[in-house]
């Protein structure tokens, strides 16, 4: 029964993943609303209602939709595209030219072209090109591009943001570690147009800061090494024999996890919101939970022969430590994450796993046979 679960389970992420994005369709609902599928879509449309279109590889969209315009897609591009509500997107890129209401976009590279005119843009990327006119302009991103007109507020939190001379700003507020500039190179707030409306306030972490967010960090993974100890303490034995026994295996079944996972969760929330959002909260926390147990469990096999709780939280703060790091907490977090959820994944359907080297007596704490083994 578990390996037909298993199998069930497989067929629908790969279904999810694969099957459905190459599945063109195409629906009206009877009160103007047109949903559409399609592995390459390059669309004209003409809806009375609102236009939603999911699970496209690449999406291009003209025409005009009385209501909202929703899309979730790898590429989107529109030009000459009319709205009557609000032009929704997610993307891995997309270059969006609308006239609509507002405008909410989430993208690895997003671009917001001259045809484009709006009230408000709320966009979320990491890079933004702003070309566009609209009345109020909310960016957060790594770097940002102000190329285009904003007749009221700019508010962007960025790591750098630039300001074109031909661009035209009421009020501009900028949070970002360094002062914005203009793209050719000169401080913003010599230009003559800006100086008298720009806000910069600088995010620049102080050492102070750091500190102090490391020692947070710290705190927490003490408290939940002592926590997950107390709770499934053998099962950090276990995942001490079992991930260092194949390592590989379970970080390749974690770093699955890590990408099937919030994928199918943001598929399912395009059919039931409060099923996808559930999964996407197990998954941040399971995620969080991941870092402190594979530092428990390190803790454990370097320590063999100490106290178990102290174990945990030496391994606990050791990866704590770690993800502080700059330049190295990136790879720190993917590896513990995946090396923890791909022993959860391997385990979650075994009946036993292979005897463990260390005693199944949970007040056990200097285990003295075979520990170099562990």
């Amino acid at each position: 029964m578990k390996k037909l679960f298993c199998l069930v389970l497989s067929a629908v992420i790969v279904l999810s993943l694969c099957v459905l994005p190459a599945a063109a369709y195409t629906d009206d609902d009877g009160a103007g609303n047109l949903v559409e599928t399609g592995y390459d879509t390059d669309t004209e449309i003409s809806a009375e209602g609102d236009y939603m279109c999911l699970l496209t590889d690449t999406l291009s969209l003209s025409g005009t939709a009385g209501g909202d315009v929703i899309a979730a897609c790898m590429s989107f591009r529109s030009s000459s595209l009319t709205a009557g509500g609000s032009v929704r997107i997610a993307a891995m890129e997309a270059v969006i030219g609308a006239e609509c209401r507002n405008i909410t976009a989430a993208a690895m590279e997003l671009e917001i072209s001259e045809d484009t005119d709006c009230s408000a843009v709320y966009a979320a990327a990491d890079t933004v090109i702003f070309r566009g006119e609209c009345d109020s302009l909310y960016v957060s991103a790594s770097v940002v591009y102000v190329y285009g007109t904003v007749t009221g507020v700019a508010e962007i939190d960025a790591d750098t943001v630039y300001f074109d001379a031909s661009c035209s700003v009421a009020s501009a507020k900028v949070t970002s570690p360094s002062a914005p500039k203009m793209t050719d190179g000169t401080a913003a707030a010599d230009n003559a147009a800006l100086s008298g409306v720009l806000v910069w306030n600088d995010s620049s972490a102080t050492v102070r800061d750091y500190i102090f967010a490391a020692a947070i960090s710290i705190i927490s993974a003490l408290i939940g090494a002592m926590l997950l100890q107390l709770t499934i303490g053998q099962k950090i034995y276990d995942a001490a024999y079992d991930v260092f026994r194949r390592p590989l295996r379970c970080i390749l079944i974690g770093l699955l996890a890590l990408i099937a996972v919030p994928t199918a969760a943001m598929m399912l929330i395009t059919v039931s919101t409060e099923i996808g959002m559930a999964l996407l909260c197990i998954y941040c926390a399971a995620v969080l939970t991941a870092l402190i147990f594979t530092g428990c469990f390190i803790g454990v096999k370097l320590f063999p022969s100490m106290n178990r709780y102290l174990a945990s939280v030496i391994g606990a703060t050791m990866i704590a430590v770690a993800v502080n790091i700059p330049y190295v907490k990136f790879i720190v977090s993917i590896l513990a994450s995946s090396a923890a959820l791909g022993f959860w994944c391997s385990t979650a359907f075994r009946r036993r796993l292979p005897p463990s080297p260390v005693t199944e007596d949970p007040d056990f704490s200097a285990p003295s046979v075979d520990s170099q083994n562990l």
